[in-house]
């Protein structure tokens, strides 16, 4: 299976959502065929979200192959709703972490 990771959590900023997000990506490298679109802080966290759109049609361009697209947490979810994002309908599987769940 070909997965499509999507996050803006990522290193080398720090936290529990960093660490969760990178350590899932390199496991399933183990295992599957990965590509990556990230945040690693070269840009404003906004223009990472206006590009979004370009760099995930472009993605699907070059790798037409992925089945499955993973967004990192809530925030991405609702991101990727919005842009609707998701033109070939693949599996989308979104990580909700603690205070996703629990904050309006």
């Amino acid at each position: 299976m070909t997965i499509l990771f999507i996050t803006h959590k990522y290193p080398p900023a720090h936290g529990g959502m960093e660490k969760q997000s990178f350590e899932l990506i390199n496991r399933f490298q183990n295992f599957d065929t990965t590509h990556v679109i990230k945040y690693e802080g070269k840009e404003r966290i906004a223009t990472f979200f206006i590009k979004l759109r370009i760099r995930f049609n472009k993605m699907l361009k070059l790798y037409p192959e992925i089945e499955l697209i993973h967004l990192n947490d809530g925030l991405m979810g609702a991101m990727f709703t919005m842009l609707a994002l998701n033109p070939m309908k693949r599996k989308v599987v979104v990580t909700l972490h603690g205070l996703d769940v629990v904050f309006r």
